[in-house]
Protein backbone atom coordinates (compact mmCIF):
# COMPACT_ATOMS: atom_id res chain seq x y z
CA UNK A 1 0.00 0.00 0.00
CA UNK A 2 1.51 3.23 -0.76
CA UNK A 3 2.54 6.15 1.92
CA UNK A 4 -0.31 8.84 2.06
CA UNK A 5 0.63 12.16 1.08
CA UNK A 6 2.34 14.63 3.31
CA UNK A 7 1.38 17.83 3.97
CA UNK A 8 3.31 20.07 1.38
CA UNK A 9 2.52 17.55 -1.10
CA UNK A 10 -0.95 17.72 -0.84
CA UNK A 11 -0.62 21.35 -0.86
CA UNK A 12 1.37 21.67 -3.94
CA UNK A 13 -0.73 19.01 -5.75
CA UNK A 14 -3.80 21.08 -4.81
CA UNK A 15 -2.14 24.16 -5.95
CA UNK A 16 -0.98 22.81 -9.04
CA UNK A 17 -4.41 21.25 -10.44
CA UNK A 18 -6.04 24.69 -9.38
CA UNK A 19 -3.31 26.80 -11.24
CA UNK A 20 -2.86 24.07 -13.72
CA UNK A 21 1.29 24.19 -14.05
CA UNK A 22 4.37 25.32 -11.81
CA UNK A 23 7.86 26.77 -13.10
CA UNK A 24 10.42 28.54 -11.91
CA UNK A 25 9.25 31.96 -11.18
CA UNK A 26 5.75 31.31 -11.78
CA UNK A 27 4.77 32.91 -8.29
CA UNK A 28 4.30 30.13 -6.16
CA UNK A 29 6.30 28.03 -4.23
CA UNK A 30 7.36 26.46 -0.90
CA UNK A 31 10.12 27.81 0.80
CA UNK A 32 12.17 28.26 -2.65
CA UNK A 33 12.94 26.64 -5.90
CA UNK A 34 14.72 23.60 -4.59
CA UNK A 35 12.23 22.01 -1.90
CA UNK A 36 9.88 23.06 -4.53
CA UNK A 37 11.14 21.08 -7.38
CA UNK A 38 11.52 17.99 -4.70
CA UNK A 39 7.98 18.14 -3.92
CA UNK A 40 7.08 18.08 -7.50
CA UNK A 41 9.58 15.12 -8.29
CA UNK A 42 7.85 13.29 -5.51
CA UNK A 43 4.74 13.71 -6.85
CA UNK A 44 5.73 12.55 -10.34
CA UNK A 45 7.06 9.33 -9.13
CA UNK A 46 3.44 8.55 -7.55
CA UNK A 47 2.53 9.48 -11.01
CA UNK A 48 0.12 12.32 -9.55
CA UNK A 49 2.10 14.90 -11.83
CA UNK A 50 4.36 15.39 -14.58
CA UNK A 51 7.18 16.99 -15.66
CA UNK A 52 7.46 18.99 -19.22
CA UNK A 53 11.51 19.93 -20.20
CA UNK A 54 11.88 22.74 -22.63
CA UNK A 55 14.95 22.94 -24.68
CA UNK A 56 17.07 25.45 -26.24
CA UNK A 57 17.82 24.85 -29.88
CA UNK A 58 20.55 26.51 -31.98
CA UNK A 59 21.20 25.20 -35.50
CA UNK A 60 19.92 22.09 -34.73
CA UNK A 61 22.14 21.39 -31.36
CA UNK A 62 19.94 20.31 -28.71
CA UNK A 63 20.60 22.06 -25.33
CA UNK A 64 20.23 21.35 -22.01
CA UNK A 65 16.55 21.84 -20.39
CA UNK A 66 16.35 25.71 -20.85
CA UNK A 67 13.44 25.62 -18.39
CA UNK A 68 11.48 22.97 -16.46
CA UNK A 69 7.79 22.51 -15.75
CA UNK A 70 5.46 20.73 -13.76
CA UNK A 71 1.75 20.43 -15.04
CA UNK A 72 -0.98 17.28 -13.19
CA UNK A 73 -1.50 13.86 -14.27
Amino acid sequence: MARPLGERQEFMLRALRERGSWYGGCGYKWNNYSDTVAIFESLVRRGLARRIEHHAHLDGARFRPAWTEYRPA
